[in-house]
């Protein structure tokens, strides 16, 4: 199976991973989670730990197998250049830096040369998405060891394999430094804009009016006050609302800070509608309908946004509750 580029510089040559390492394939003990077989204390590695972060070593498993259920298994040494072929998540490579026992989502490149492991991983890593576009006509995408072994490799000479791998980790460690700063930058301006909308709600971003009305010292009032405000909404609410009107709840405000002058709190259900009433959503909205109605799910809420896209609809019987009439 040949990725490589059709013209390599002079000295490099193409080689397949069967002629540089012997490919090995893992195996798991029968019946999975057997106290016979599991829960010991030699690592059990599996796709899922070596898929677990993008590092090129695994350290650490959380799970064991016992002596018996190595003898069901490949035991791999420290050191050993690892590839999940099995799965979504086939092609990953990994070199192990502890002894295990590797299940058989996992193949195993041994009797390779220790200079060339670094420089395999990394080039593993450029053919994980070709890998996972290997066609054997079954179900789920596996990777037998005859085509790990044909995988072909562009072999530089082994001092330049050192100077590539070495410009690949400071790339990459820059890379990550640039990633963990554009982190940093996220997190001050979420702490930012928290501070802005702080601000806004406590009458401390602009001038409030009753500022504005001091600097000017005129001796009326030329605008409209918080309390005269909810007074006219109140109004327009009543005016709108329907027969059996309640008043709604007023705000809960004892433990609230002073409000800034000519301001005043209100409850949510003062500022709605009568008609449209706050109301808990669809506890169980069942399958898509095609021309039915859009509802909200929390997942679509991203931000202060909503990915209007991925909206599903669901049966119109739901609509008179949110709506507040019928049809």
């Amino acid at each position: 199976m040949s990725y490589v580029a059709d013209i390599l510089p002079s000295n490099w040559r193409r080689a397949t991973i069967g002629e540089i390492a012997n490919v090995v394939r893992g195996s798991s003990p029968r019946p999975a989670g057997d106290p016979l077989y599991f829960g010991g204390e030699i690592p059990w590695i599996t796709v899922g730990s070596i898929t677990a972060d993008n590092t090129p070593y695994l350290r650490a498993v959380s799970q064991t197998v016992t002596a018996a259920g190595r003898e069901r298994s490949r035991f791999i040494e420290g050191g050993t250049l690892l590839l999940t072929n099995s799965g979504a998540t086939l092609g990953v490579p990994k070199i192990s830096l502890i002894g295990g026992c590797i299940n058989d989502g996992v193949a195993a490149l041994l009797d390779l040369p220790e200079s060339l492991k670094l420089y395999l991983l990394y080039f593993l890593h450029t053919q994980t998405q070709r890998l996972r576009g290997v066609n054997q006509g079954a179900a789920q995408p596996n990777l037998n060891t005859s085509i790990i072994k044909s995988i072909a490799v562009p072999l530089a000479p082994e001092k330049e394999q050192q100077r590539i791998v070495a410009e690949i980790e400071k790339q990459f460690t820059r890379l990550d430094a640039g990633v963990a700063a554009l982190r940093r930058v996220q997190a001050n301006l979420k702490r930012y804009r928290a501070a802005v909308l702080k601000a806004a709600c406590e009458g401390k971003l602009v001038p409030t009016e009753s500022e504005l009305h001091r600097q000017r010292k005129t001796g009326n009032l030329e605008f409209e006050t918080g309390e005269a405000l909810l007074r006219r909404i109140l109004a327009e609410r009543r005016k709108t609302g329907r027969g059996n009107y309640k008043e709604p709840a007023i705000p809960v405000t004892a433990h609230m800070p002073k409000p800034p002058p000519a301001w005043c709190f209100a409850s949510l259900e003062q500022l709605t509608s009568a008609v449209r009433p706050i109301c808990y959503g669809i506890l169980m909205p069942k399958e898509n309908v095609e021309d039915g109605v859009l509802y909200v799910k929390v997942k679509d809420m991203k931000g202060d946004k909503i990915e209007i896209g991925s909206l599903h609809r669901t049966t119109k019987v739901w609509l008179p509750r949110f709506n507040g009439q019928k049809g």
